[in-house]
């Protein structure tokens, strides 16, 4: 009879250990779901800043190259006015060109940051993963998430 009862003891015991471990199993699995939903959605949005740079950028160099060429072309300017207009010119153009990346950068680290604060919460851990990304006539580093762990 002690035996009986020290087997039924032993039996819920197991059988409660394992059943607790499937629960918590599930829980960790609706985590990292929703980490890994956190970081793919961080990811679209830099994919979305990127493209929407790379766009506008290659409208500012359209645009530049443009009025370059208008400026050499330009028969009533003499070579000092069409050298200090196309030196302005490129000036204007480097300076929105490096707002425009600058931008780019600042709003990636950040969504890309949160990101990484925010899957952390669901034990899913990411790290910067830097790419070289063209914008006009720039070559740049922007940073979209890596998950290396959960």
């Amino acid at each position: 009879m002690l035996k009986r009862s020290l087997a039924a003891v032993f039996a819920l015991l197991f059988t409660f250990s394992f059943g607790s471990m499937a629960f918590a199993s599930e829980d960790t699995q609706t985590d990292s779901t929703k980490g890994l939903e956190i970081i793919e959605k961080a990811n679209q949005e830099i994919d979305n800043l990127i493209n929407q740079a790379v766009e506008v950028g290659a409208e500012l160099q359209t645009e530049h190259l443009e009025k370059i060429t208008h400026l050499q072309n330009d028969a009533g300017l003499t070579d000092i006015e069409k050298k200090e207009k196309i030196t302005e010119e490129i000036q204007k153009y480097n300076a929105a060109l490096d707002k425009l990346i600058v931008e780019l950068q600042d709003k990636a680290v950040e969504l890309t940051n949160k990101g990484i604060e925010d899957a952390a919460q669901y034990g899913v851990y990411g790290v910067c993963e830097w790419k070289l990304v063209q914008i006009a006539d720039r070559t740049v580093w922007v940073d979209p998430i890596k998950v290396f762990g959960f």
